[in-house]
């Protein structure tokens, strides 16, 4: 089932090519910058809606209490997720250890075991370092780090790392369990 932002790029995916066979080339040029900053966006506000979304069900999940859900809600998701990972990094413990020590030794070892994870992770803050170039500094005169293809390419990569936390969540609570 396509996402929100696999819908987005595809419209104006159409919209470029249809400027291309049009002869359009220069409105093209621009608008294709224009399509790289925006998509770059969308990728980035897709996964923070994703990953702040999956921390808030897995905390009601294991808390099971509205209280603890509405405190994590307030002080640990509400405008933190930018604070979540150091994305200048090329990996995520800092996020991992948000979870704690035990965590982050876990989702170490699950990327070191899985060469994919660790691809995905380092597209997912890849794409979160260029979304924080494009937004800082000067939107409008600052020129994407990559093309819409380039930046719809490292989507689908780092996207595995997101469809994979929440079963790391999970898989991770079952383990302390026993």
């Amino acid at each position: 089932m396509p996402t929100p932002v696999d819908v987005f790029y595809n419209a104006n995916r159409n919209i470029s090519e249809r400027l291309a066979a049009i002869g359009e080339i220069s409105l093209k040029t621009t608008f294709d910058s224009l399509f790289a900053k925006s998509l770059l966006i969308a990728v980035t506000s897709f996964f923070e809606g994703r990953i702040q979304d999956d921390i808030k069900a897995f905390v009601m999940e294991v808390a099971q209490s509205p209280l603890v859900s509405g405190l994590i809600q307030s002080k640990a998701i509400s405008r933190q997720y930018y604070t979540y990972f150091k994305w200048e990094t090329a990996n995520a413990n800092a996020f991992f250890a948000l979870f704690g020590s035990d965590f982050r030794e876990f989702m170490q070892a699950e990327v070191k075991q899985n060469p994919e994870l660790g691809s995905a992770v380092r597209a997912f803050l890849d794409l979160g370092r260029d979304r924080n170039n494009v937004v800082h500094v000067d939107f409008a005169t600052n020129a994407a780090a990559k093309t819409a293809d380039e930046v719809y390419d490292a989507y689908q990569t780092a996207l595995q790392f997101v469809d994979a936390l929440p079963v790391k969540y999970r898989e991770f609570a079952s383990r302390q369990e026993r």
